[in-house]
């Protein structure tokens, strides 16, 4: 592979589909290795650009620092490009100074692309995401809202950072207070006043944007919530490939573009809510924390909540919405409306997806919203489609130490996981004839080599035309590659371990982990 073909397949993966992150993180891999020998042969400037633009698209951001400098020393005739890849590098690095200093060093012409306003756009967002960070650990030394006026002055500072207008962002933060204060036992009539912290937007001026409230246009929202289809996997069993399959069809929505939000599980999830005994504290840091992205964990980064938080996906005109549906479930809990908790955490579901799928749908797509061990706990959600993928352990195995990036798994470590998670699995479809939802165990390797098993799971949900699809997400060829590369491992003693450990959770799933 020659210098253009790596700068022509390069400008390919920076196009590429998020659906596609692990294909081309394995890609850019073996261009870094090669562009790592081709320094080796010459000191050909473009050969560094490409080593440094390798370690952008990885998302290796200290990496690009460090290549990117050396750019920027070496060949001044990239002083612009390397100064702005640098800025970009340090603003996800969290260092926002260095960000604005290494773009204030671009000429005026280069300041005028199209790639320069769109850095500069990034840099000024996540300033603004900066500051709400630190306006949300403040918040969380008032956790208990003993404060309320402080607790309220620090939440709607921090929706504001967050590009929610001013108006909008009291409305919401009135909402989740009313929503905390009903848990707590509180009833009040916390409404938005006149004037509310009018000081407080000129404090926040250097990081203000203001936002049209689109509130209003809510209200006309009235369409009936899509059935929502949850794409289980196990850790790296190919629900990916499932979730590409299916959002080819016209009849189909993917939730938040396909991401994967984290309500169910995790600390203050779904599953802990209803596993607890003393649910109110379970039910606010449900609220805070898997909703609106604030934390009291010391363990866990403000950033790294908020990504994780439902309010991350949800569009900003859409907020108030979520505010004002939470605040109902907690009101229908609080009060006791005469359906178990699990029914009206469904119910809060549905006008969630109906929030994250417009109309005119006839499924919504909630991929890995639920990893396989958990299925169960989309049992009471009327309606509801769960799909299982099961991939050979043996593949999984070799899959997530080639391409993680984490510590690599022991062969025992792995088995004692997987064990676990299969007898889940085992139990949820033992008991899924009393579910209110469907649940099917799919193999990827069935799913990804034979196309009428793939027609017939379509047609079952009603496609009304599975042959033919309306955008091409799925290659079975790609997918293919990722069958059987067990077979490549070279510690046999792995594989003859997994394989026998997990041969009773085989025969109780039919046989679906592996090969006949």
């Amino acid at each position: 592979m020659n210098l253009d073909e790596i700068e022509a397949g390069l400008a390919e993966l920076s196009l590429a589909d998020e659906g596609r992150r692990f294909t081309v993180r394995q890609k850019l891999q073996q261009l870094d290795r090669r562009l790592k020998g081709m320094l080796k042969e010459g000191d050909d400037p473009r050969v560094l650009v490409a080593y440094a633009r390798c370690a952008s698209l990885s998302q290796l951001w200290e990496t690009a620092v460090a290549r990117w400098s050396k750019v920027r020393a070496k060949h001044p005739d990239y002083q612009d490009v390397a100064s702005l890849e640098l800025a970009r590098s340090y603003s996800w690095l969290g260092n926002h100074q260095q960000a604005r200093q290494n773009f204030s060093r671009l000429s005026k012409a280069f300041m005028k692309k199209r790639e320069a306003r769109k850095c500069l756009q990034m840099i000024q967002r996540r300033e603004r995401m900066f500051a709400a960070k630190v306006l949300t650990e403040l918040l969380l030394d008032d956790y208990g809202f003993k404060n309320e006026a402080t607790a309220r002055s620090l939440m709607h500072a921090t929706l504001l950072l967050r590009g929610v207008g001013t108006k909008y962002a009291e409305n919401i933060t009135c909402s989740i207070l009313r929503t905390l204060a009903r848990i707590d036992g509180r009833d009040v009539a916390m409404e938005a006043k006149p004037g509310f912290k009018a000081s407080l937007k000129a404090w926040l001026r250097p990081f203000f944007r203001r936002q049209v409230d689109l509130s209003a246009r809510l209200a006309k929202a009235s369409t009936l919530s899509p059935v929502p289809v949850f794409l289980c996997g196990l850790g790296w069993s190919g629900s990916g490939a499932l979730h590409d399959y299916l959002r080819q069809f016209p009849e189909v929505a993917t939730t938040f573009g396909g991401s994967e939000v984290k309500i169910f599980e995790g600390k203050g999830g779904v599953k802990d809510l209803l596993a607890a005994t003393d649910w109110r504290p379970v039910l606010k840091e449900f609220v805070l924390r898997r909703v609106w992205g604030f934390v009291a964990d010391s363990g866990i980064s403000p950033a790294k909540a908020y990504n994780q938080s439902l309010v991350k996906h949800v569009q900003k005109r859409k907020l108030l919405a979520l505010a004002k549906a939470t605040e109902r479930l907690v009101t229908r809990v609080m009060h006791d409306n005469g359906n178990s908790l699990e029914d009206n955490l469904a119910c809060w579901l549905r006008e969630v997806i109906a929030l994250a799928a417009p109309g005119g749908y006839r499924y919504c797509l909630l991929n890995n919203w639920l990893h396989g061990q958990n299925a169960a706990l989309a049992h009471s959600i009327p309606g509801a489609k769960v799909f299982v993928v099961v991939r050979d352990p043996r593949d999984q195995f070799v899959d997530y130490n080639n391409q993680t990036d984490r510590k690599k798994k022991s062969a025992k470590a792995f088995v004692k996981e997987m064990q676990a998670k299969l007898t889940a699995v085992i139990r949820a479809a033992e008991d899924s004839k009393g579910w209110r939802s469907s649940l099917t165990l799919l193999r990827f390797e069935d799913f990804v080599l034979k196309s009428r098993l793939r027609l017939e799971l379509a047609a079952d949900l009603g496609i009304d035309d599975p042959a033919m699809p309306n955008k091409h997400f799925f290659n079975p060829e790609d997918s293919k590659k990722n069958i059987n590369i067990h077979l490549g491992y070279s510690k046999n003693n792995d594989l003859d371990y997994i394989m026998k450990n997990l041969a009773a959770a085989n025969d109780a799933l039919g046989g679906l982990c592996f090969p006949k």
